[in-house]
């Protein structure tokens, strides 16, 4: 039988955190990496970040834990990102 470890998918590298989000701060890919995340929780996260209705998306299919940590990651650093080009 196979232990929960193999049958949960591969945390996502850098090079997957890069290549799904484009250029990002080195402290960006630690923060998410340390969430332990995989592509499809990043790919997630980060369709709830663009996604335009809240509750239209609440609705579909509800965050969990490891993508509201990443979620919580990437928008934070879009407020900065924001908040600087004022």
């Amino acid at each position: 039988m196979a232990s929960f470890n193999q049958m949960r998918p591969a945390e996502a590298t850098e090079r997957d955190i890069r290549s799904m989000l484009g250029p990002v701060d080195n402290e960006i890919i630690v923060a998410i990496k340390d969430t332990g995340a995989s592509r499809d929780e990043l790919l997630q996260a980060n369709a709830w970040l663009e996604e335009d209705d809240y509750i239209g998306a609440m609705l579909e299919k509800p965050m969990t834990h490891r993508v509201r940590r990443v979620y919580d990651i990437l928008r934070n650093d879009l407020d900065r990102l924001e908040r600087y080009e004022r």
